[in-house]
């Protein structure tokens, strides 16, 4: 099950490496008992960008005491929890954010990772949908909501709810977007649910034209070819998966169906 965690940022606050060590930021890395909770929230930004969330909280938590009236730096906490697996005080976070800025939209999307998570795939689509709703939420965000939801109806097993929301977020990502090679992978097993093999097939090679090796891409194109007994092209693709990531499961699962096809 892919969900999407990534992008969550606005980009203001990208190159972590060279901003660390400017201005208010370093101000906050070295003494963050005595700084802008601003500065706090964009330094902790940065960490959680870096993949180094456990830095940002102890900065935000330090941000909410000195500014605890906004909702924002309550919802990046909750980022950062979520991030390392505090699931409930993540929820905590995530309602305080609400509660001071019902209108922060983000919030609902990190919810519905979180009903995920905690395994209410119904309250995770409410979530979502919640989001969706927004006129003013921006359409590179509203695309990032409509894989995760595309992924929860997919597992609630209903791949026409699914293939409407990913569809749709297909039209307007390109191919520079971060958010292209997980979406067509989540496409095509959508259409391949729907007995659109061919379909699926053009999804899952367009995630070469961004990751000629993405290890997913391939696994799902030797089963859509094994699908129409394609055989030698499903060897192929199943082959470079134990080629490029042997010993997973996504290689166990390509050598198994090697071991079912016939010539």
């Amino acid at each position: 099950m892919f969900l999407c965690v990534s992008a969550i940022t606005s980009g203001t606050a990208g190159a972590v490496g060279g901003m660390l060590e400017t201005g208010g930021l370093l101000a906050a890395r070295q003494n963050p008992d005595d700084v802008d909770p601003r500065d706090l929230q964009i330094l902790a930004i940065l960490y959680i960008e870096d993949n180094q969330p456990y830095k940002a909280i102890p900065l935000l938590e330090r941000s909410v005491d000195l500014y605890p009236e906004n909702g924002e730096t309550y919802m990046w906490l909750g980022v950062a929890e979520f991030l390392t697996e505090q699931f409930s005080e993540a929820e905590e976070s995530f309602m305080k954010a609400l509660s001071r800025n019902p209108g922060l939209t983000e919030t609902r999307n990190y919810l519905g990772l979180l009903r995920y998570k905690q395994g209410d795939l119904d309250a995770a689509v409410r979530e979502f949908l919640q989001a969706l709703r927004d006129p003013v939420y921006p359409p590179v965000s509203k695309d990032r909501v409509r894989l995760n939801l595309g992924n929860v109806y997919l597992e609630l097993g209903n791949p026409v709810a699914a293939l409407e929301h990913l569809a749709n977020a297909a039209g307007g990502v390109v191919d520079s977007d971060q958010l292209y090679a997980p979406l067509h992978i989540q496409l095509g097993k959508a259409l391949r649910e729907l007995d659109r093999i061919q379909e699926a097939i053009a999804a899952f090679i367009k995630v070469f034209e961004v990751d000629e090796m993405n290890v997913q891409a391939h696994l799902e194109l030797g089963m859509a070819y094994r699908d129409l007994s394609q055989v030698p092209a499903a060897r192929r693709h199943l082959g470079k998966v134990i080629e490029l990531a042997p010993g997973t499961e996504a290689s166990e699962r390509a050598q198994a169906a090697l071991s079912r096809l016939q010539y």
